[in-house]
């Protein structure tokens, strides 16, 4: 059962939704919408460790059944980026959890622009995995590899 075509929606949305929200919290002053955020920042960066797992457990499965060596080099750049996406976003998790305490509120800035970042690195990492799937074939299972008859298909 393909569970990582599913696993990937949650993080794709909701880390983007964290970094909405912390930004128009911090430039809007509104202490709820970032109380929101790092909620959303929690569950994104755990709903992204599943993705992680439930892709390396789909990769097998995914390199047998592309198409061409060049959706390969695409599987394992999308694998990297996965692992490496998540690395920073549990990073940018670490750094929210910092920002909680008093007089820290001069590295939020620099906190925001790496989370822009990392919504860049998430959109184009899920960009790689739908090129894999629609161009080359990752995950989709192959057609049996029997002769057609196109003479007895075609109407005359």
């Amino acid at each position: 059962m393909p569970i990582h075509p599913a696993a990937v929606h949650f993080p794709i949305a909701l880390l983007p939704m964290a970094f909405l929200l912390e930004a128009v919290g911090h430039f809007a002053k509104r202490d709820e919408l970032r109380k929101a955020a790092i909620w959303l920042l929690v569950v994104g960066v755990m709903a992204a460790w599943l993705a992680v797992l439930t892709g390396y457990l789909a990769q097998e499965h995914a390199s047998q059944t592309v198409r061409e060596s060049r959706g390969l080099e695409l599987l394992q750049l999308h694998s990297k980026m996965a692992y490496f996406v998540t690395a920073l976003w549990s990073g940018l998790l670490l750094g929210r959890i910092y920002l909680e305490r008093p007089e820290t509120e001069r590295w939020r800035t620099l906190w925001l622009a790496f989370a822009f970042l990392g919504c860049l690195l998430i959109f184009f990492t899920a960009y790689l995995g739908g090129r894999m799937v629609y161009e080359f074939g990752a995950g989709v299972a192959r057609p049996p590899l029997s002769p057609i008859d196109l003479q007895g298909s075609m109407p005359r």
